[in-house]
């Protein structure tokens, strides 16, 4: 008898999709097909995951992306602002903050299983409203969802269709918000009432494409491209330390109580210096996987330098071969509340201020921030 195969595509660039040869355009693993209704292929999947295109070595269509943003705001529609709750600083874009300006908004807080289940989605929910308030970013909503436990996502749900009005939707967000699990989710979901079917196209003047899913026989939710954020540290180490320094389930915080004069070693990667102070509690909020290790300041250049050589620390990367790769922050606290030291892409270090001196160290071009406790 003869099969009837379905062909799909894959929404980010269009392309068939095969399952067959990995080196070949199109490919996808075959549970990935067996499990998700929009797929993107391998390719698209390391651009949006891992911020670089194998094949044009260009990792941003940044550019051409605002284009889009520049659509919505002609049309007055409604957006769809997915941050990662664990790494809130890498999915928030003062790019899109500026861009969106004026248009009804719905942050979407994602990822909420990665965080300890003792903190209150209340205290998300104020911590996300402040920063979008800094930001100058008047929201309507905001929604604390992970889409993997299908956390409230009916309430998102619910919220899109209350705020539409029958406008367009479009979804944004940075390629590690977990934006497309969120679309996965809806569409599994989703009925389609209309004489219209869910396709992919280039968006009118890029060659970015979008996924469309039919609201109505006059309205549409545009899943846009997951842009890339090129100070985030998920955007520069290779796949297997991706898979490490990306948490998968609820993030354990680790606590150590420093002097003056120690470091912490966080994998292959980074390191926390505090110079400075009394003694002092530092949480440590980072995937559970990576390694964190204990040193003597006045050693702790040799100490990484020989953890990274050995390889008895987790992970490790190419970006970093030794100290001499990092670059290093000085930061003099004058704050009395509890405060978080963040790596963008990596994770933080929560703790109560105190006039303490710390050190930072990080990969070139990975961006440090000092912000009140998220948790």
């Amino acid at each position: 008898m003869s099969e009837l195969k379905r062909i799909r595509r894959c929404y980010g660039c269009g392309v068939i999709l095969q399952t067959v040869d990995a080196n070949l355009p199109g490919y996808v693993p075959e549970e990935q097909l067996i499990k998700h209704e929009v797929v993107l292929c391998q390719r698209c999947f390391r651009m949006q995951h891992y911020g670089k295109d194998e094949h044009t070595g260009d990792p941003s269509a940044n550019e051409e992306f605002f284009k889009i943003l520049e659509a919505a705001q002609k049309e007055n529609a409604l957006i769809v602002y997915v941050f990662d709750l664990f790494s809130f600083e890498s999915s928030f874009v003062s790019a899109f903050n500026e861009k969106i300006h004026g248009l009804t908004t719905i942050a979407v807080a994602n990822k909420r299983d990665l965080l300890p289940r003792e903190v209150s989605d209340q205290k998300l929910h104020d911590y996300v409203a402040k920063r979008c308030q800094e930001a100058g970013m008047a929201v309507s909503d905001i929604v604390i969802t992970s889409s993997i436990k299908n956390y409230n996502m009916d309430e998102l749900k619910e919220k899109i269709q209350a705020r539409r009005e029958g406008r367009n939707v479009y979804f944004i967000g940075a390629a590690s918000s977990g934006k497309s699990s969120i679309i996965n989710n809806f569409i599994k979901n989703y009925s389609n009432t209309t004489s219209m079917l869910i396709t992919t196209s280039p968006f009118p003047g890029t060659t970015l494409r979008v996924i469309e899913i039919p609201l109505d026989e006059s309205s549409f939710l545009f899943d846009t491209p997951g842009i890339s954020v090129d100070n985030s540290l998920l955007f520069k180490v290779e796949k297997e330390v991706l898979k490490v320094i990306t948490p998968m389930k609820e993030v354990k915080p680790r606590t150590f109580q420093l002097n003056p004069g120690q470091s912490l070693i966080f994998g292959g990667l980074a390191r926390f210096d505090f110079v400075q102070g009394k003694h002092t509690g530092f949480s440590v909020y980072l995937a559970n996987p990576v390694d964190i290790n204990r040193a003597k300041l006045e050693r702790a250049d040799r100490t990484m330098d020989s953890q990274i050589r050995t390889k008895t620390i987790r992970p490790i990367s190419k970006i970093v071969r030794d100290v001499t790769d990092l670059e290093a922050f000085e930061i003099t606290i004058t704050e009395t509340n509890r405060l978080d030291v963040g790596i963008t892409g990596l994770g933080w270090v929560t703790f109560k201020g105190n006039g303490q001196v710390l050190r930072v160290m990080v990969p070139k071009g990975v961006k440090v921030y000092v912000k009140p406790a998220k948790i």
